[in-house]
């Protein structure tokens, strides 16, 4: 006798898990996952938090806790003994290697930041970045393009000052190589979406004071209004759609991605050697900045002047470029992060719906021959249909 012939699911059947869930016509509701603690601008008054560390480690890399793009970064006190111990364990390193999670920790406060992987349109502005570092080196004196190396996944460890010890992987790195032996770090990129601005500031004073053949830090800043809050359901019948002015993207009327406003900041040293703010362009969605935007500048004085790069580096943004990147590369990572936000629920409702088909068929006695290939079918021909009203 087949064991599926009866009513009741088997352990493990794909509903199984779905029991707690609700489908009424064309809304899907679900259960809202854990979540982690929001972030606080200042560190907790614990003396050290290795141990929550480890659990928070453990619940990511086995799923009890799923950390979103949305997600606030997560702030812990740790010594640096702990730091040491935190990098041997096994979860923390899937955690980093696999980019769930990104990593900063501060040697002068004693202090881990965990923070969410990044969201697509943050790295849509790597990934433009990257590519106009590699085009830059493409043009440029072969003896020069060899020295400029560009990197997006190398950690930066401070090496001076109070900050000595400290690290971070940025989201862009571009190198500057003396020689085979010396190869320093030179200007850094990062970008921000749910870490607040003094944050990022923080960084550039970091990363400046910590190391003196860091020459200039970009800071992007993305602001989402609104901000993206969970949803607990929605009306399953409705379709994707964007406001072309405002670049908002709505599913029904829920507004899904709010609207965007960069804030573009160089920080560099001053005459005196302190890292202080150099230019600030702030700029909507849709909207050309009023001015160029510096991006990568290796002079032919200083440290960097010699005979081989007499010509020097000065690579920066212009307006156009920003018009052409809010067509050609935002508006398709808008529609991802899109998806990702609402894919769980609409996952949800598709399972659903096929569940309650094949439960009536079940009751009907009607021929339906693999349950799994059934549900899978109904499920994937649902979520395909969604995401082709994205393309």
């Amino acid at each position: 006798m087949d064991p599926r012939s009866s009513d009741a699911p088997e352990p493990g059947a794909p509903w199984r898990a779905l029991d707690s869930l609700s489908v009424s016509g064309d809304k899907a509701c679900a259960p809202q996952p854990s979540s982690p603690q929001q972030s606080n601008s200042q560190p907790p008054t614990h003396s050290d938090q290795l141990q929550e560390v480890l659990g928070l480690a453990e619940d990511v890399a086995t799923d009890k806790l799923h950390l979103t793009p949305d997600d606030e970064p997560i702030k812990f006190t740790i010594s640096q003994e702990s730091w040491l111990k935190l990098q041997e364990d096994p979860n923390f390193d899937l955690c980093t290697e696999r980019n769930i999670f990104r990593v900063f920790f501060d040697s002068s406060r004693r202090l881990v930041t965990i923070m969410p992987p990044p969201s697509q349109r943050h790295q849509s502005f790597i990934r433009f970045l990257t590519k106009l570092g590699y085009k830059t080196i493409f043009d440029t004196t072969p003896t020069l393009a060899s020295k400029i190396l560009i990197d997006t996944g190398m950690v930066v460890q401070t090496i001076t000052g109070e900050y000595e010890s400290s690290e971070k992987v940025p989201d862009l790195v571009v190198k500057w190589k003396k020689d085979m032996y010396n190869i320093g770090d030179h200007t850094i990129v990062e970008v921000g979406n749910t870490q607040p601005l003094n944050d990022l500031r923080y960084l550039a004073r970091l990363y400046l004071n910590g190391d003196t053949h860091i020459q200039r830090v970009i800071l992007i800043d993305i602001t989402e209004t609104p901000r993206f809050r969970s949803l607990k359901s929605i009306d399953t019948s409705q379709e994707f759609r964007r406001d072309e002015r405002t670049g908002a993207i709505w599913f029904g009327n829920v507004k899904v991605v709010g609207e965007t406003k960069i804030l573009w900041e160089v920080w560099e040293r001053d005459t005196a050697g302190v890292p202080q703010p150099t230019f600030q362009e702030v700029f909507a969605f849709g909207e050309m900045p009023s001015r160029s935007l510096p991006f990568l500048t290796i002079t032919s004085e200083g440290v960097y002047g010699d005979a081989t790069t007499w010509r020097g580096v000065d690579t920066s943004i212009t307006p156009q470029m920003i018009k052409n990147f809010w067509m050609e590369n935002w508006a398709n990572s808008s529609y991802e992060d899109a998806r990702r936000r609402m894919f769980p629920l609409l996952e949800t409702y598709a399972r659903l719906t096929a569940t309650n088909d094949y439960r009536v068929r079940r009751r009907t006695k009607e021929p339906t021959g693999s349950y799994y290939a059934d549900f899978d079918r109904e499920s994937d021909q649902y979520l395909q249909r969604q995401q082709f009203h994205l393309l």
